[in-house]
Order: C-alpha cells, then structure tokens, then sequence
C-alpha cells in the first residue's frame, strides 16, 4: 500500500512489519495490483507493541 514519507516513517517507528512490493501486470479491468517480493520483509525488535488508529484525537460531540 502506498503511503506518504511520514507514514513510513511512523509505521517503521511503530514496529509495523515492511515489506517490498511492486506491481503485476494489469488485469482485465486494468488495474494493477501489488505483489510481494519474495525475502523482502523487515522485521524490527519491539519491547510493546501499542494498536492505535488515526494521528488526532476525536472526541464525540
């Protein structure tokens, strides 16, 4: 999944497991979907791991 500079950043500060992907050939709707590159995977020691969603707060109303 594409993501922002940031958002990388924060998933591999988060301990988020990375992997590289590129895109296969379009489907007969024409999109092209990605596909995971074999031994592309990262994985990072963490000590908690921490679900959160979002960046801001929001209460309700």
């Amino acid at each position: 999944m594409p993501g922002s500079r940031r958002e990388v950043v924060n998933a591999r500060e988060e301990g988020v497991e990375l992997v590289t992907t590129e895109l296969e050939e379009p489907d007969e709707s024409g999109r092209r979907r990605p596909v995971i590159l074999p031994e592309s995977r990262e994985f990072l020691e963490a000590d908690l791991v921490l679900i959160a969603f979002g960046f801001r707060q929001d209460p309700p109303e």
